[in-house]
């Protein structure tokens, strides 16, 4: 909910605070599905550049800005759980492939070719 915030859209539901999986993945998913739907309504490339200004923000930034600042902290965050669980056991395999893919699929789903 934290970025449709910083655009200054109210998300369809608020963050889960549950800690039953199916409600998390519900939540999350309905958070994904609403902004998928603000990235189709944009009518060009143009609209990336549009700043908004969110409630606790000092100054304005543009929807591109804002989007690449999440993705950013998500992949930070990312890193974090390996860490943590590679030190936790010494020997695990981080999956990396699979992390790599899913981090090519966001950008790809994100973007869809917009920018470079």
């Amino acid at each position: 909910g934290w970025l449709l915030k910083q655009i200054g859209v109210e998300p369809v539901v608020d963050d889960p605070c549950s800690d039953v999986l199916d409600e998390i993945e519900a939540a999350m998913t309905a958070l994904q599905n609403q902004i998928r739907n603000l990235f189709d309504e944009l009518k060009s490339d143009e609209e990336l550049k549009t700043e908004r200004r969110a409630p606790e923000s000092e100054k304005p930034h543009s929807i591109a800005h804002i989007v690449k600042h999440i993705s950013q902290h998500y992949l930070y965050h990312t890193s974090q759980i390996i860490y943590l669980r590679r030190a936790q056991d010494r020997n695990w395999e981080a999956p990396t492939k699979i992390w790599e893919s899913a981090v090519n699929t966001i950008s790809d789903f994100t973007w869809k070719g917009r920018i470079g």
